[in-house]
């Protein structure tokens, strides 16, 4: 079974995105590209951050996640405050690591 995978949820579950991409390569079709606020922040937006904003190690999962097969990276935020910044940074930060 091939899925798309959510990182941001993985890290806020206490486990390694990293880890996982390679646990699944072969079956990650698409990746979740949201972003966790630094504890203590955002909390308007229940502690999430627009990807490449947080903390995930963007650089790395990005490469990651594609070499494990992932044909799409879906940008996320589950609580934005404000659509159209999340959307003009999630654009910047995906053109920035592709």
């Amino acid at each position: 079974m091939k899925f798309e995978i959510d990182l941001a949820w993985i890290a806020r579950g206490k486990a390694d995105p990293a880890e996982w991409i390679e646990q699944f390569s072969g079956r990650i079709v698409a990746f979740h590209f949201k972003d966790l606020a630094t504890s203590g922040e955002n909390l308007d937006e229940d502690g999430w951050a627009d990807p490449g904003m947080g903390i995930l190690p963007w650089k790395d999962l990005w490469t990651k996640a594609f070499e494990a097969g992932a044909k799409f990276a879906v940008a996320e935020h589950d609580n934005p405050s404000d659509f159209l910044r999340f959307a003009g940074n999630a654009a910047s930060a995906a053109k920035a690591l592709a």
